[in-house]
């Protein structure tokens, strides 16, 4: 199927991609939008990276320098695989599979300089040719590029669709993904675009996820057991709690880079001098994660009520030290409006990329600090 854009269709099936700064592997959810991009059918798969994939994917986000081979090879491993995996999905659901018409891939984040002295710039690979010449769709994908040419920092770029996801009249809340770094997205009840505020607040699950792999092997703390068996050092909070990026003025965009292998160390070497048992360091950082999602809550005042998504949404400890940093709001995940709350990242680029053939800005100005709304997105054809 052709689009043009501008040209509106009523209904369309369109297969959104992501793969986050935990470098684990890629989120699919193949969409049915309907009229005004209400949502009539969701499906969701995540495929883990294979382990050299992984590999050179995470030599390359923890690198300041790297060879072109390294990275080109790496971008085109990565489109192939986004391709396969996308094959593999849509013929799960039979024979002929399903006749998606659109995919919307957000890519790898290699690098971003969202804020700071640096030009704002951020690449995301991943190769989107392979993606599209192999399922014969057209493919939309590196949307963060034409904020930031606005003068904006390139992300959060999911407010716009948590406003068409969650939007409630009288409900003043605030979505709040965990990610790898985790973001919130303030919806003050029946508002319009220029009501919504978000940011970045601070790590999700980056620096508990590295801390488990550093500490005890394991890749992360399911359901926060790690983090109950220990108690929250106010010594290492204080440490965590001087971290630069909460100096920053909100709204913010956080990266990997502010929460990579140097800082881990850091953590560590103060834990180590200060004594402090191991699974007290998981407790302290995942209480620091909620510290600074809180942080931002008491930006936004009073709220009816709080829904989480993304991996951190499992985390026992984290749900129940967010009820309590925020004074008992009702805290609830996503699935409550019947989104899975692993997959609201790809079911977001799935909308961007729907809005972005229909000619629709989709960033925020007043969140991104971008000078005006723009279509975010490149259209590669099939």
């Amino acid at each position: 199927m052709k689009f043009s854009i501008g040209k509106k269709l009523n209904e369309r099936f369109t297969l959104g991609m992501m793969s986050g700064t935990s470098l684990d592997g890629v989120d699919l959810s193949l969409v049915k939008f309907g009229r005004n991009y209400a949502i009539k059918e969701c499906h969701n798969s995540y495929l883990k990276f294979p382990r050299g994939l992984r590999n050179a994917l995470y030599q390359i986000a923890e690198s300041d320098e790297v060879s072109k081979h390294n990275l080109m090879q790496a971008d085109r491993r990565l489109g192939e695989f986004y391709r396969d995996s996308a094959q593999d999905f849509t013929k799960s659901f039979g024979r002929r599979g399903v006749p998606v018409d659109l995919v919307g891939c957000h890519g790898q984040t290699v690098h971003h300089f969202g804020s700071g002295p640096e030009i704002g710039t951020t690449l995301q690979i991943g190769f989107p040719d392979a993606i599209a010449h192999g399922l014969g769709i057209p493919v939309v994908s590196d949307f963060r590029s034409a904020d930031m040419a606005a003068g904006g920092r390139g992300a959060p770029l999911t407010p716009i669709a948590h406003f068409y996801f969650f939007d409630r009249p009288r409900c003043r809340q605030m979505i709040v993904n965990i990610g790898g770094i985790s973001n919130a997205t303030y919806l003050p009840g029946n508002c319009n675009m220029d009501d919504i505020q978000a940011t970045d607040c601070g790590p999700g699950n980056m620096l508990i996820d590295q801390l488990c792999e550093r500490l005890f092997g394991k890749a992360f703390d399911r359901n926060g057991n790690i983090a109950r068996s220990g108690t929250v050092d106010r010594r290492l909070l204080k440490h965590l709690t001087n971290m630069s990026f909460l100096r920053r003025r909100l709204p913010t965009a956080l990266g990997r880079e502010q929460f990579g292998k140097e800082v881990v160390e850091s953590i560590v070497s103060q834990a180590e001098r200060l004594g402090i048992q191991k699974e007290s360091i998981i407790t302290t950082t995942s209480h620091f994660t909620v510290y600074c999602i809180a942080r931002v809550a008491r930006k936004y005042g009073i709220l009816d009520r709080v829904l989480i998504c993304g991996g951190g949404s499992h985390n026992i400890f984290l749900r129940s030290q967010l009820t309590e940093l925020l004074n008992g709001a009702e805290v609830e995940d996503t699935s409550v409006e019947e989104i899975d709350p692993d997959f609201v990242e790809s079911v977001s680029f799935a909308l961007l990329a729907n809005l972005a053939i229909d000619g629709i800005p989709a960033n925020v100005p007043q969140v991104t600090g971008a000078r005006k709304s723009v279509i975010l997105g490149k259209i590669t054809p099939a």
